[in-house]
């Protein structure tokens, strides 16, 4: 089970060639709490027990694309002008990835984050079809 407060996207296309697309959501990490109602803030993540999970929903194609998964965090409601905390890249090959592949699961890095989280995907090179969904959860949590 993934908790809708955590969740960037849900399922989302992502299909494209040469382009940057943006997640459906953006996580406001001033807006948790704790069982108690105690804000969380940007202490959510000290243990480094959370991390950026990415899985496929429907299958991802496109021979030769390089798709780049990006993690940025920020004071304001645009995390792209943030830092950049996780960078990952794939590049498929004729398989692709069918549904239900784990892309990543990068932990986050253990030290007070802004206040929004955003995840970005670029697509570089060759058109590329599919979707996928990224939540900041457990170490290797499905969804």
């Amino acid at each position: 089970m993934i908790d809708s407060e955590l969740l960037f996207s849900d399922a989302q296309d992502i299909a494209g060639s040469a382009e940057t697309i943006t997640g459906t959501n953006i996580i406001d990490l001033g807006s948790l709490k704790d069982h108690k109602g105690n804000a969380l803030s940007g202490v959510v993540n000290v243990t480094g027990a959370m991390a950026l999970n990415i899985v496929v929903t429907t299958a991802l194609a496109g021979v030769g694309s390089v798709v780049t998964f990006k993690l940025f965090d920020h004071s304001t409601t645009t995390p792209s002008a943030g830092r950049q905390l996780i960078t990952f890249a794939v590049t498929l090959g004729a398989s692709g990835y069918p549904a239900g592949t784990q892309i990543c699961s990068i932990p986050l890095p253990a030290m007070e984050l802004g206040r929004y989280l955003g995840f970005y995907v670029a697509i570089a090179t060759a058109a590329l079809t599919g979707n996928v969904t990224a939540w900041i959860g457990p170490v290797h949590q499905q969804p």
